[in-house]
């Protein structure tokens, strides 16, 4: 258990004044760990001529999550709950029918069976046991599925018809040892490798193997071949338990090129569409590529390699639409990487060495935590876990310093679900903390909470709409109602938590609601096509449609991220994946006009691909606003135009032509420009100021403290040493600057975080590259 409570001194932008300190209760109690990455697959950037919507990248991980993400702004998009029984070792995505670009996405893993998915809703269509036991590769040709399986055969199974359909259709014995990949080639032949150190190659119009390639052995032991890709009409390629990578040719079946870039495993192999170029990679977290050249003879070469993973890279794909290519391995974080042998984007080159983004390896949804402020209470949601902590008063505290609050970890609770393996995909807990709520698959489930007694009690009687109905997303309005967003459909179910009854289905969405947010009277929906619904709590039916630049009908390449209501104030804040805030006049029902209504985040302050988990209000901060991700805290002061504090923190600029997005006739026009990634609405990011608090990184949750429930800040005089009470990594600001913040006020903020000690610990020992020196004679 951590905890440190300490002054948070904001590293101001170049030309930008300092503002007040902010007293920060930086908490790391639950042991929350990063999931490694077994598969990726990312959708063609066209198909049939149109344009395939986002998103286009499949992540399936070690836990059983399933993820999609776009790859416009490597945002993740919808993910699933995660079950500890099945494991994703394999994607493919299928063009649905001809003349359409609309895509069907499958998998299949150790858990034995092949899966199709449902794009919207990411739920299971359709499960068919693979009837070879687990399953280590696909590959298809068509709409005919090949899976390389435990016991030796190739499995196929048919996908003809609707979404949804698919059929076992046979096999082939290709051996009796483990298949662990597999690879169509041209239009006829099957190639697939297993543990017995050869390719078999069939032909699919006979159903007979044609030839054997053998690969080398070291000290007589059996080599696996983990990994087979097609290289179009250039060979096919292979990558070994040696570390070698060879290029076949696939008429003769004889090596035609070599080569021993790796100092372990090579787990992944990815081409490109034309199959000019080759990327591999394994246990050595060395990610090589080579590339076809184009003289006379056509020659193989290795191109260059880099090294970015800590750990083993156990899938890698390739992105065509864009250049760019994706990996991903034990140590969770996915990697996106500008192919240098595929053209450049200067964009890309300036973000990282060598033009790479790395992304959070925590989940900004499974992952995360909710707190009763009524009740020092905080309920953190862990795979198929909910840890219940409590933070006691902090006790007077002899000698220099502020006294520390303590924490107790009251109780830990799973659902009846964890015992099959499900994993818990929301959460939440009443402001009094008398009840809390959970879901998995299996549907949702009420507990009444009793400190006193330390007994948690599950409530019965809850009606079908929400007992049966798995969530995916949970949220208190207030301590009597309920707000369940269910993972199949599409209204918002309200409960009234005393009488057990649906007080109020709310139908005004047409997909899936991925987030929730309230305060008051109102709640606030988003759904997973990027729509933004109000609706009143007390007339329990719709209010307001936020504009947000998208139709219904379509799906946006901007869909929210974060929802929050200003304190009291009738704005709810909107921050979109493409980094733009919406600020949304909740009673005038267009965007706000006292204050910026679409707001650019600087990229200098937030790195483009940097999700915004989160938007926190502080109440004593007025118009100020508190955006926070995995690995930044920042403040952004949206004061209104003319505001004499704003002037006083704002450097002067040249003024600019006013924009109509605050007025009514302009608010859809300026919402859709933000929506796709353009515009600045009413007064941007020039007319706020930015503050970004450094030190800050494994952020799970970020709450701010009410006064009247958590009392008065702690550190009330700017001479004592704050140093002594804050983290190490939060730099204290010098006295004088101190002084000027605790005059302007203090807002206080709760942070969970996961300590970088912890997130190495729970990692395996990484593979120990050996080094080579070159001997001159």
């Amino acid at each position: 258990v951590g905890l440190c409570w300490g002054l948070c001194s904001p590293h101001p932008l170049r030309g930008q004044a300092a503002g007040a300190a902010m007293e920060v209760l930086r908490t790391r109690l639950c042991e929350w760990r990063p999931s490694g990455v077994d598969a990726l697959a990312v959708a063609p950037a066209t198909a049939n001529g149109f344009e395939v919507l986002e998103p286009r990248l499949a992540v399936g991980r070690s836990n059983g999550v399933v993820e999609l993400w776009d790859t416009t702004t490597w945002h993740l998009h919808s993910t699933t709950a995660g079950h500890t029984k099945r494991s994703i070792r394999s994607f493919l995505w299928v063009i649905a029918e001809e003349g359409s670009a609309k895509q069907r996405l499958f998998s299949a893993g150790l858990h034995r069976e092949v899966s199709e998915w449902d794009l919207t809703t990411l739920t299971q269509l359709v499960s068919v046991a693979s009837g070879g036991g687990p399953v280590w590769s696909l590959s298809s040709a068509g709409m005919r599925i090949f899976a390389a399986c435990e016991d030796g055969t190739i499995r196929i199974f048919s996908a003809e018809g609707e979404p949804g359909d698919l059929m076992l259709q046979g096999r082939l014995n290709v051996g009796k040892t483990r298949l662990l990949s597999v690879a169509y080639f041209g239009n006829d032949f099957l190639f697939a490798g297993g543990s017995d150190s050869r390719i078999a190659k069939w032909s699919m119009q006979t159903r007979t193997c044609e030839a054997a390639m053998q690969v080398e052995k070291a000290r007589g032991a059996e080599t696996l071949v983990w990994s087979l890709v097609a290289l179009g009409d250039h060979g096919l390629a292979s990558g070994d338990s040696l570390g070698l990578v060879h290029i076949w040719d696939p008429v003769a079946c004889v090596v035609r090129y070599r080569f021993a870039q790796h100092q372990a495993d090579v787990l992944t192999l990815a081409a490109s569409p034309d199959g000019s170029v080759l990327l591999s990679s394994g246990v050595d977290a060395k990610i090589s590529a080579f590339s076809k050249q184009s003289d006379g003879e056509e020659r193989w070469v290795f191109s260059n390699a880099g090294y970015g993973h800590t750990h083993d890279v156990r899938a890698i794909a390739m992105d065509a639409g864009s250049g760019k290519f994706v990996s991903g391995g034990v140590c969770g974080a996915l990697r996106v990487h500008q192919s240098r042998t595929a053209g450049s984007d200067k964009r890309w080159q300036k973000r990282g060495p060598k033009g790479t983004v790395q992304l959070s390896a925590l989940s900004p949804v499974l992952q995360m935590a909710s707190i009763a402020q009524g009740s020092r209470l905080m309920l953190c949601q862990r795979d198929a876990q909910l840890e219940l902590w409590y933070l006691q008063q902090p006790k007077p505290k002899e000698g220099p310093g502020a006294p520390m609050p303590e924490a107790q970890h009251v109780l830990r609770v799973s659902l009846d679900g964890a015992k099959e393996g499900r994993h818990l995909a929301a959460s939440a807990i009443a402001p009094n903390g008398q009840h809390f709520a959970a879901s998995d698959d299996a549907g949702t489930r009420l507990f009444q909470a009793n400190l006193e007694d330390l007994e948690v009690r599950r409530v019965e009687g809850l009606p079908s709409e929400i007992l049966n109905m798995p969530a995916r997303a949970l949220l208190f309005c207030g301590s009597g109602l309920l707000a369940s967003a269910p993972r199949t459909t599409n209204e918002v179910v309200v409960l009234d938590v005393g009488a057990l009854s649906v007080v109020a289905l709310l139908k005004k969405h047409k997909a899936p609601v991925a987030l929730l947010a309230t305060e008051g009277e109102w709640l606030a929906s988003s759904d997973l096509n990027g729509v933004v619904h109000i609706f009143s709590l007390d007339k329990l039916q719709h209010h307001a449609k936020v504009p947000l630049g998208c139709d219904d009908n379509e799906k946006v390449r901007a869909f929210p991220t974060a929802l929050c209501f200003d304190g009291g104030r009738n704005r709810l804040i909107v921050a979109l994946s493409t980094h733009k805030l919406i600020i949304f006049d909740v009673e005038a029902l267009t965007l706000a006009q006292d204050v910026p209504s679409i707001v650019t985040i600087p990229p200098k302050t937030v790195p483009p691909c940097a999700r915004v988990c989160g938007i926190s209000a502080p109440p004593a901060g007025r118009g100020k606003l508190l955006l926070w991700g995995h690995s930044f805290l920042v403040k952004v002061d949206l004061k209104a135009p003319g505001d004499k504090d704003a002037e006083e923190e704002q450097p002067k600029k040249k003024k600019k032509r006013k924009s109509k997005a605050g007025t009514p006739e302009g608010a859809e026009a300026a919402a859709a420009d933000a929506s796709k990634g353009g515009g600045d609405g009413n007064n941007s990011t020039e007319a706020c100021v930015w503050k970004a608090y450094e030190g800050m990184q494994h952020i799970v949750s970020l709450h701010p403290l009410e006064e009247s429930q958590w009392g008065a800040p702690l550190l009330d005089d700017p001479n004592s040493n704050a140093a002594e009470v804050s983290h190490p990594s939060v730099a204290t600001a010098n006295k004088k600057r101190l002084r000027a913040a605790f005059a302007k006020g203090r807002a206080m903020v709760l942070t969970l975080e996961v300590a970088p000690v912890a997130i190495e610990k729970s990692l395996p020992q990484s593979f120990e590259r050996k080094s080579f020196s070159r001997v001159q004679s």
